[in-house]
């Protein structure tokens, strides 16, 4: 198992982890089970484009998530893409400060 620190390798890890498990399974089916358009989940995972926050909250619960992984994972993404420079501040900080953690069997 793996601890993730960057919300898109989490993503990846886990279309790779449903791949390993169903060798027909597609970015495009990865799309479908998290709601987003294949293309804008491509663009997201290419980091072209950022995720908002209620988005990655919806992306956690369908990942199967807890609560707080959901959180850590939405702070993961607030890292990268929050508004303001104090967000990102805070969202590094809550990240650091976290005891959950991203696991993927």
């Amino acid at each position: 198992m793996v601890n993730f620190r960057d919300y898109r390798l989490v993503l990846k890890a886990e279309l790779e982890r449903r791949r390993s498990r169903n060798a027909s399974y597609s970015l495009r089916a990865f799309a479908r089970d998290l709601e987003l358009s294949p293309s804008r989940l491509s663009r997201v995972l290419n980091g072209k484009e950022a995720l908002s926050r209620p988005r990655a909250e919806r992306i956690g619960g369908k990942l199967g998530f807890q609560k707080d992984q959901i959180e850590l994972f939405c702070d993961l993404v607030d890292v990268e893409h929050a508004s303001t420079e104090s967000e990102q501040a805070l969202a590094r900080a809550r990240v650091a400060a976290s005891k959950a953690s991203l696991l993927l069997d």
